[in-house]
């Protein structure tokens, strides 16, 4: 939009605001025609929030947007409040977060005493989406739950396991592996029960193991794989079963330098993201023993570094027979 188009809306927008305040100012006689001179009230403070918007002013057309919600529920016109309370929530969440989640949260608590759960689980995700925005991973995760058991209920099945699947990841991101390993685990059985969704299983059962061997727990590890295999019978003979066996079998026999050799190998045909390479650092950390550090922090870009952090302990070792 041009400055002058911006500049004719906000114009507008001063107008209708004062049309607005000047219904509010009406007089009443007994108190017949309150109602109404609410609803019309609330009618020019939203025309006034369109026109602060259109001028891209944000924080005025939330507020217009906010001050239309209240009198429209003066007016008796709760759906009218409540999604003009929605409006001012996503204006709200260019200019003030912690507004756009009061906002957000005021229109749940509505949809939630009208039985509406998918909107309230709509607006939950929104929610989560802007705690996990401002890195507040607490917040973030507790919406998410709350979205994930809301979809549910209500017969959405996709969108609750997708709501799961966020909370597994911001877990497994905050270190918090053996919540990330339990959703990981149970997602990937739930996607066992339908033809499209099994084909999903294999990396929850991958994540699953990764979490666990994180822990540090090679029991646990063991006795997982073995229960991911018997609920998917083609995650036996996978790359990613086969990659975790050997890790275990690493970390066992405390052998930096066969931990690193899998991650590389592994890597280099299926590059290993930001997310599971710091899990396997974390894995690698259970090896006790005294040997050159091997860095897996570069796996994530390839696989090359990883190979090269490989080929030096190798060339090492080969260095000390020499000398020998």
């Amino acid at each position: 939009m041009t400055s002058k188009a911006k500049l004719l809306a906000a114009e507008r927008a001063t107008k209708q605001r004062a049309e607005a305040e000047g219904c509010l100012g009406r007089m009443t006689l007994f108190g017949f025609g309150k109602t109404q001179k609410h609803y019309d009230a609330a009618e020019k403070f939203k025309d006034a929030g369109n026109s602060y918007k259109m001028a891209e002013d944000f924080d005025a057309a939330a507020k217009m947007y906010t001050k239309a919600s209240e009198n429209f529920k003066l007016g008796d016109a709760d759906t009218d409040s409540v999604s003009t309370m929605v409006d001012a929530a996503g204006c709200y969440e260019k200019t003030n977060k912690e507004l756009a989640v009061d906002s957000y949260q005021k229109a749940i608590e509505y949809y939630n005493i009208q039985g509406r759960w998918q909107r309230s689980s709509q607006y939950l995700k929104k929610v989560a989406e802007i705690y996990e925005e401002e890195k507040d991973v607490e917040g973030a995760m507790s919406a998410y739950e709350e979205a994930a058991s809301m979809y549910a209920n209500d017969g959405k099945k996709s969108q609750a396991q997708a709501c799961r699947l966020k909370i597994a990841n911001l877990a497994a991101t905050e270190e918090m592996y053996e919540k990330a390993g339990k959703i990981f685990g149970e997602m990937g059985v739930d996607c066992m029960d339908s033809n499209l969704g099994k084909y999903a299983a294999k990396g929850h059962f991958f994540n699953a193991s990764l979490c666990m061997l994180a822990i540090g727990d090679l029991v646990a590890v063991t006795n997982k794989l073995e229960s991911y295999k018997n609920a998917d019978f083609s995650f036996g003979t996978s790359r990613e079963c086969q990659f975790i066996e050997q890790l275990v079998s690493a970390v066992s026999e405390n052998s930096s330098q066969a931990y690193a050799q899998a991650c590389a190998d592994f890597d280099r045909i299926s590059p290993l993201d930001p997310m599971k390479t710091t899990v396997l650092m974390k894995g690698k950390a259970h090896i006790m023993e005294d040997s050159e550090e091997v860095d897996l922090s570069g796996l994530d870009t390839g696989g090359d570094d990883g190979r090269e952090c490989v080929d030096e302990v190798a060339e090492g070792e080969e260095e000390e027979e020499d000398l020998a």
